[in-house]
């Protein structure tokens, strides 16, 4: 590459490889290779010639590049023509520009006024927001309800700069960063749903209980400076939620000394437009059962993207923490299974079911699922 580029280079540069006669780039290399994540290379540049991987291609792909992400390529990822992306590299790709064309940047989000016979009412409103240590009390419980949507990362405009810093990146040292990697993970289900002063956060992620490199309140702040957030409003709340909830997690997770304790779990995820509904069963006795291993076999089997898997092993590490705790309130364990086939009249309920929704269906379910989540807190609380 030559030296006058006119780009901020970021990680390894991408490895070509051969199709047919002529040579490679796989797109999503080229784009963390640039910074430009979710289509941002193929919008800004959109005379680039693009093709996909078919089957044969993807196979073959790891044996010319020797790269570990390149074993799961999917088949019909976008690649780029090397001799394109490197000429993009040298000049900044003023060539593979549409002049004509305008990027269309989202608006932020602009609180709405309110008028002054609504004021009371909003004031009413705000003097019971509660805080996240509220939302929070019933953490055992939320962890049956529906995944929501996550709340979507802010996006800054152009004309408004903004730096992103991760200090506590330069603060470790190898010998701590490798003594960190070889500590066992203990994942903890964790849920942040909270609205302060107007803003709203919905979140849900797994946290390792053995992490030494981040604490909760150094991951608040860079989920705040993310999502654009007012981190004098967030910060404390997000550290408290995560901290009790870690407190609360049961440490035992697998029954010792059984056999065959199944329990059945309900998965209920809603991601972008689509919403997955799905009945497992899951043997509480074995210890080599792993939530992210299943969440990421069953996205696989149909065809769902990455941001199911983390939501689907959250919901399985959130129902499994409270079949725990409620063992230890039984007198007797679980009965054993001792008839593994089922009847044929209820395999419906047992198979995934998919469904793409328009904005306004799922704006709907959400309301629907947040009116049920509320009744039964209510039920708890009284």
């Amino acid at each position: 590459m030559s030296s006058d580029s006119k780009w901020k280079f970021w990680g390894s540069p991408p490895k070509p490889f051969q199709k047919g006669t002529s040579l490679f780039y796989l797109g999503s290399d080229v784009g963390n290779y640039l910074r430009m994540f979710r289509n941002k290379l193929y919008d800004k540049f959109p005379k680039l010639t693009v093709e996909k991987l078919d089957e044969s291609d993807v196979s073959g792909l790891f044996s010319q590049t020797s790269e570990k992400h390149h074993k799961h390529v999917r088949i019909g990822a976008k690649i780029v023509l090397q001799q394109e992306i490197d000429e993009l590299f040298a000049t900044g790709g003023k060539r593979f520009c549409c002049l004509t064309q305008s990027i269309a940047v989202p608006k932020p989000y602009i609180k709405p006024k309110i008028e002054k016979k609504k004021a009371k009412r909003v004031e009413k409103k705000a003097a019971t927001t509660t805080t996240a240590v509220e939302t929070q009390q019933n953490q055992t419980q939320q962890h049956m309800d529906a995944v929501p949507v996550s709340t979507p990362v802010g996006i800054c405009l152009k004309n408004r700069k903004k730096t992103r810093t991760f200090p506590m990146l330069l603060d470790h040292s190898d010998e701590k960063l490798k003594k960190n990697s070889e500590a066992y993970d203990s994942l903890v289900p964790i849920r942040l749903d909270m609205e302060i002063e107007g803003h709203k956060l919905r979140d849900s992620f797994t946290w390792n209980k053995n992490e030494s490199c981040l604490t909760p309140s150094e991951f608040a702040k860079i989920l705040c400076d993310d999502l654009e957030l007012p981190g004098h409003h967030f910060i404390v709340p997000i550290t408290q939620s995560i901290e009790s909830q870690l407190e609360d997690h049961p440490k035992t997770q697998v029954i010792e000394g059984s056999a065959d304790q199944r329990v059945t779990l309900k998965l209920n995820i809603h991601v972008g437009n689509i919403s997955l509904n799905d009945q497992i069963e899951w043997d509480l006795s074995e210890p080599e059962n792993s939530p992210e291993k299943f969440a990421e076999c069953l996205c696989k089997d149909l065809g769902l993207g990455g941001e199911f898997i983390t939501a689907i092993a959250y919901s399985i590490r959130g129902q499994l923490s409270w079949h725990y705790k409620t063992l230890h309130f039984m007198e007797a364990p679980p009965p054993t299974i001792k008839q593994p086939l089922r009847a044929t009249d209820g395999m419906e309920t047992w198979c995934p079911s998919i469904e793409t929704l328009t904005s306004e269906e799922m704006e709907k379910k959400i309301k629907d699922q947040d009116r049920i989540t509320r009744r039964r807190r209510r039920q708890i609380q009284y």
